[in-house]
């Protein structure tokens, strides 16, 4: 992460077609949350940074849920992490790791600068069950899109404040 900063051009692009406004990726410690931005207010990022925010996890037939609760804005998240989508030769150091840095990027949608960047560390017990989920559905499903498919599943029969009610959420007030 030490390339990327507020102002610089952050490596994953919101593709013109692509709808969903937020995504989880893992990262070498942990995961990479980036949300999208299409306010054009100037003010937007620094209160975004700097506003109260909720995380955790929902697990369902072993497809994790990491959940991002922003009170202020009134808006909840629910991002999938499909164990698949890790390259193989990532994966198994991934699930290994004990670190759990979790960086949410705010990223301008239109031209994918970095307008504001907060590093969490994540619930070590959490961050331990996502990992065990994850090793669990690669042994439950076959490939990627089978994981995909029954992400959408769940996902067309629970929204992200179900989840949020089902879930053990952390709350920190400012970082």
């Amino acid at each position: 992460m030490s390339s990327l900063k507020v102002g610089g051009v952050h490596p994953v692009a919101k593709k013109n077609t692509e709808v969903q406004l937020s995504v989880a990726k893992e990262n070498r410690e942990f995961l990479d949350v980036i949300f999208y931005n299409l306010s054009k207010s100037k003010d937007y990022a620094k209160a975004w940074g700097q506003s109260a925010l909720r995380y955790g996890l929902y697990v369902e037939n072993n497809i994790p849920f990491v959940l991002v609760e922003l009170a202020a804005e009134k808006k909840s998240y629910s991002l999938p992490i499909n164990a698949y989508e890790i390259s193989q030769s990532e994966r198994s150091k991934w699930l290994g790791e004990t670190e759990a840095t979790m960086n949410v990027f705010l990223i301008n949608a239109t031209n994918n600068m970095i307008e504001s960047v907060r590093s969490i560390t994540f619930n070590a017990s959490i961050a331990a069950e996502l990992r065990k989920t994850c090793q669990a559905q690669l042994t439950q499903y076959k490939d990627a899109a089978s994981v995909s498919q029954a992400t959408a599943t769940i996902a067309s029969q629970k929204n992200a404040p179900t989840m949020i009610t089902k879930a053990k959420m952390i709350s920190l007030l400012q970082v």
